[in-house]
């Protein structure tokens, strides 16, 4: 979810609700490929979870929960990237939910035409989003939460002078990317793993 991941300590800032700072990082990962038969065709928009999903009592920052355009998907991205992406995108969508008591998740799904660009798509945006989180760790999920290619990390993002623990989770399903950023002090690695397993569930039963 690259315009989630470019925007995390911005979007974790609307939910505490308080002041940022920098991060930084030096980890990546990601699982040895696998094939996959899966090709959705609905609009990522009917993909998402919706903040009911994620757990009771959880809601939407609705000024950051839309569709996410090819342009705004490439930001960031490498000129080699961007071209393979034009002629790929179909579409995508971001959601920002909180539970009111300052933990939060922003949710992605983007869609491509070919696998292949997807997984290529997924793997820079994996690089990248180990950059924005500050003293990475790679974790290890469990094969359960996605069957195709999957990287994982804990972290954690600057909350005015205090940091804020983060769970990353981003994976290629077929020509779909799905992503998950869940933040705050009673978020926790299984709850982002859970969450994940119910997006990518979204995504097949598309």
């Amino acid at each position: 979810m690259h315009p989630g991941t470019r925007l995390l300590g911005f979007v974790v800032c609307v939910v505490l609700a308080a002041g940022c700072g920098g991060t930084s990082s030096t980890a990546t990962s990601s699982a040895p490929p696998s094939s996959s038969a899966l090709f959705v065709t609905a609009d990522a928009e009917n993909l998402i979870l919706q903040p009911g999903d994620v757990g009771s009592g959880w809601f939407a920052i609705p000024k950051d929960t839309h569709a996410v355009s090819l342009a705004e998907s490439m930001k960031g991205d490498s000129v080699s990237l961007r071209k393979i992406e034009r002629g790929s995108y179909r579409s995508g969508y971001q959601g920002l939910y909180t539970d009111g008591r300052k933990d939060g998740v922003l949710l992605g799904a983007f869609t491509y035409n070919d696998p292949a660009v997807a997984l290529q798509v997924a793997d820079s945006w994996s690089a990248q989003t180990a950059t924005q989180i500050a003293h990475a760790r790679l974790l290890h999920p469990p094969t359960s939460v996605v069957g195709d290619r999957i990287s994982a990390w804990q972290g954690q993002t600057h909350e005015g002078r205090a940091l804020v623990p983060v769970w990353v989770v981003m994976w290629s399903h077929g020509n779909a990317i799905g992503g998950v950023f869940l933040f705050g002090n009673k978020a926790s690695a299984a709850q982002a793993f859970r969450i994940a397993a119910a997006q990518d569930a979204r995504l097949t039963a598309a």
